[in-house]
């Protein structure tokens, strides 16, 4: 185990909230608690407030453990020409080290390319996910997930890719006194032996398996998903499509059809819960760019249609049963992806059905009149891919025929939102 703590960016973020959290403590008993000086917790604070107050924190407590923009380009300006690739800023210092190291000119006798992970079990594999997806495993949930054979073995596999460490007293509460945690120092990479050993089909199985696992060893503990209640399950980490894509990112079909393989092993825990279907159905949208076949794709639209609408009226239940005003978040962002379906189906049919062109109008309108969602943000969406939005309310400014008469307000409702955008 790591004697030593580890401060990095996530640490001093860490530590600006718990200041923010209890302003009845004085800066040093924050810092006493932490186990940090005072002047730190000071020092941490200002350059917190001065990075909002300027809108930019992408260097905000870079840390050890990241290159700083200028370090960054001071050194790739001396590595261009070497022919060993350069570092990326984004990524911790052990991810670039990994990267520059892959690569050919580079000896390939360091211990890291040395390294074998165990992928040989389904617990072996879900213990890997929850890392990559997690970052930090404490230890209330290594026995919650009964992983503490596998992660202590790969720890010792990937060590110091993979560390253990003490947990700092702040992240220690009466709901979780974990003393220590798994912590993951190259995140990158272990993406990427999530990625080469998903690349093999024959091992698609075993890991839609082991998301099982995850899954229902979190309902085991914490109850199934209700219906009709605003539940705070810790799977929802797990089943969202930004994060599966991020660690098993075999680029082109192969990778969205192991993660549509992964949504329907996990219908049997989670087909009534409305982010699930919401992100399966995000996950049919994204499948359906991969096909070529017209009927293959009108398939997988209907089925991407039918899960956000099962979502939209089950988030909708439970707003009138309970009230919770961020379900609204909820009910505009799936608006938002039911909107973005129909525009799909209206261009694959090339806009001939004027009933599907009106009804994807009047959505879209629905949709982007919420403050939760932005055309600004629909123009980057990867499920509005040759951005079918703009495409529809093109053909709808050209050709007014294409849509019936109740959805003409909208379309000029559309335009004054696009003009300012």
């Amino acid at each position: 185990m790591s004697e030593n703590k580890v401060i990095d960016k996530q640490f001093k973020l860490d530590a600006v909230q718990y200041r923010k959290d209890h302003p009845e403590l004085t800066f040093q008993q924050v810092a006493d608690n932490l186990g940090v000086s005072n002047s730190s917790i000071h020092r941490w604070c200002k350059q917190f407030d001065d990075a909002k107050n300027e809108n930019e924190d992408s260097n905000l407590f870079r840390g050890s453990g990241n290159f700083s923009s200028d370090e960054a380009k001071n050194i790739n300006s001396k590595l261009t020409g070497t022919g060993i690739g350069i570092i990326n800023k984004s990524k911790t210092i052990l991810d670039n080290i990994l990267d520059l190291s892959s690569n050919n000119r580079i000896s390939t006798s360091n211990k890291f390319n040395k390294i074998q992970l165990s992928f040989d079990t389904e617990k072996q594999i879900a213990t890997l996910i929850i890392l990559a997806i997690e970052k930090k495993v404490y230890s209330s949930q290594v026995l919650k997930f009964n992983i503490l054979s596998e992660i202590y073995n790969q720890k010792s596999r990937a060590y110091p890719l993979i560390d253990l460490e003490e947990t700092w007293n702040f992240e220690i509460s009466a709901s979780d006194n974990s003393p220590q945690k798994y912590v993951v120092n190259a995140e990158y990479w272990l993406y990427k032996q999530l990625e080469l050993f998903s690349e093999n089909a024959e091992h698609h199985k075993i890991i839609v398996n082991a998301f099982k696992y995850i899954v229902s060893k979190i309902i085991e503990t914490e109850g199934k998903p209700d219906i009709l209640k605003y539940n705070k399950q810790s799977y929802k980490k797990f089943i969202l499509f930004d994060n599966i894509n991020m660690i098993f990112r075999i680029y082109g079909r192969d990778s969205l059809v192991l993660i549509s393989k992964i949504y329907e092993g996990l219908n049997c825990y989670l087909s009534n819960d409305p982010n699930y279907l919401h992100q399966r159905a995000k996950c049919y949208i994204k499948l359906a760019s991969s096909e070529s076949g017209y009927d293959k794709k009108i398939e997988l639209f209907e089925k991407s249609h039918r899960d956000a609408n099962l979502a939209y009226q089950i988030f909708e239940q439970r707003y009138h049963e309970c009230g919770n005003n961020k379900i609204l978040i909820s009910l505009a962002h799936v608006e938002y992806t039911q909107a973005v379906i129909l525009c799909h189906k209206c261009k694959i049919n090339d806009y001939q059905n004027v009933d599907d062109n009106t009804t994807a109008i009047l959505t879209l309108d629905s949709a982007l009149a919420s403050p939760h969602n932005s055309y600004d943000y629909a123009k980057k969406d990867y499920i509005n891919y040759d951005n079918v939005v703009q495409k529809l309310f093109d053909k709808a400014m050209l050709d007014s025929s294409i849509i019936k008469d109740e959805a003409k307000n909208s379309v000029e409702n559309l335009f004054k939102l696009l003009k300012e955008n």
